[in-house]
């Protein structure tokens, strides 16, 4: 893939600087600014070729940034809370298109969410109502990792592993969690529509909190609760043999 960027780019290049010469060849008087020696040909073929290049990025050069924005995130530390999430989402804004359809673990009650055609910013609005509700789920990234990348540049998408870790800030207990995301992608190479799909049991479950403490049982409660189920073992198991006992007495006597 990358010889292949390189051959494209060259070959551009060389039909750029070839162009600039015959309309340096048909240069008249009346057009002086067209002068150029070959250095000054070579160095406008250059910024022709840097214009084309930038203003058509392409898939996987978007997907390299977002994938930067995670290594930065997690070597910053970022709060996953709802007061930073504008921000956050601020900072991939210019990889979006203005409106996109958007969805994280859209068939979580708690957590989820799926927009379609809305302004990016309302996807953060969407994550930050959620954060709000749930504190529990607010948390400090350790690491935000894109592990495995696969681009379809001609049927504009491509799609993300992705593995994060919390680093015990705000969020009691640490874990690492495996993210798999879907991205969609205009002829420019901006994002048209992401959907996140995680497991949040570490997030929402787990949070270094036993069952006991979430339902309110004390270990006076299980052990009472506990021995009245052996106490009712007990007399049914008596019950049981009581019955038994007379039945085998009934038979003797009839023999």
């Amino acid at each position: 893939m990358f010889w292949c960027e390189i051959c494209v780019y060259t070959n551009l290049y060389i039909f750029l600087l070839k162009a600039l010469r015959k309309i340096l060849a048909a240069r008249s008087s009346r057009y002086p600014c067209l002068s150029a020696s070959p250095t000054e040909m070579a160095f406008r073929a250059l910024i022709l070729l840097t214009i084309v290049v930038v203003t058509h990025a392409g898939i996987s050069d978007t997907v390299d940034q977002v994938c930067s924005l995670y290594d930065q995130m997690g070597s910053s530390q970022q709060e996953w809370t709802p007061e930073k999430m504008q921000a956050l989402f601020g900072e991939f804004a210019s990889l979006f298109t203005e409106i996109v359809d958007c969805s994280e673990d859209p068939y979580n009650p708690v957590l989820g969410f799926d927009l379609k055609s809305v302004p990016f910013m309302q996807c953060a609005a969407a994550k930050q109502e959620r954060l709000a509700a749930n504190p529990q789920a607010q948390l400090q990234i350790a690491k935000l990792t894109c592990i495995q990348r696969i681009i379809d540049e001609k049927e504009k998408s491509a799609a993300l592993w992705i593995e994060a870790g919390n680093t015990g800030k705000l969020h009691k207990g640490k874990f690492l969690v495996r993210m798999a995301a879907r991205l969609s992608f205009n002829d420019d190479g901006k994002i048209t529509a992401y959907h996140y799909v995680y497991d949040t049991y570490n997030v929402l479950g787990l949070n270094n909190t036993s069952l006991m403490a979430k339902e309110g049982l004390s270990l006076g409660t299980l052990a009472t609760f506990a021995f009245a189920l052996f106490g009712a073992g007990t007399l049914a198991a008596a019950f049981v043999k009581r019955r038994t006992d007379k039945a085998y007495s009934l038979l003797e006597n009839e023999a």
